[in-house]
């Protein structure tokens, strides 16, 4: 196996060329530094499968929308540690709801 460490110019980059539509680039950013901080805890590297990671986690403008269209309360997303907000929005590991 061959590992390859993105920077998150790299990530960006990356994503945007091949699902341009998928994420903003602040949400990009945003999922970027939660991977990271995910690896870190984890203590294992993450596999950058972009397709895999669209499946995975969503963008949503905030958590109200996020709530609706998961049918959950406010609160479990914001419990969730899968979940990372930034200016403009919030990404969110679906799976973890």
């Amino acid at each position: 196996m061959i590992k390859k460490t993105v920077s998150k110019t790299e990530f960006v980059r990356d994503f945007q060329n091949i699902r341009p539509n998928h994420f903003t680039r602040a949400g990009l950013e945003c999922l970027f530094e939660l991977l990271n901080d995910l690896s870190a805890e984890m203590w294992q590297d993450i596999e950058f499968n972009i397709i895999s990671m669209c499946g995975q986690f969503t963008e949503y403008t905030n958590l109200k929308q996020a709530a609706q269209d998961l049918g959950v309360e406010v609160k479990e997303i914001k419990d969730c540690w899968y979940c990372r907000q930034f200016e403009g929005g919030l990404i969110l590991d679906i799976y973890s709801i």
